[in-house]
């Protein structure tokens, strides 16, 4: 009943001493291969998807316009309130020489 048990190992190509040194030699190569194959692929991948423009926004558009006009806003306004500071001033200055102020007027010149 042993006998009818075993395994005949007769068939199977054991591998010599120089085949088992190789095979880790030529799986890592692979291995090494195809890491540079896909680090290369999406080295290129990522270039033309750049040069094709499909790494920008499908809005970016809208976004740069909107900047835009919000910088174009922002600079009216900062005119505005420099208009008015400077007609404020100017009134300020008719209102003091209108009621005799002297801090608006101009220098007086000593001639003697």
């Amino acid at each position: 009943m042993a006998n009818s048990q075993e395994i005949e190992f007769s068939n199977v190509d054991v591998p010599t001493d120089n085949q088992v040194k190789e095979t880790p030699k030529i799986e890592n190569f692979m291995s090494r291969s195809w890491i540079r194959i896909c680090a290369g692929w999406e080295y290129f991948e990522e270039h033309l998807a750049d040069f094709f423009g499909l790494n920008d926004s499908k809005y970016q558009w809208a976004v740069d316009e909107y900047f835009r006009e919000h910088e174009e806003r922002e600079r009216r306004r900062q005119q505005l309130l420099a208009r008015r500071a400077a007609h404020l001033e100017q009134e300020d200055g008719v209102v003091a020489s209108m009621e005799g102020g002297k801090e608006n007027t101009l220098p007086t010149t000593n001639s003697e």
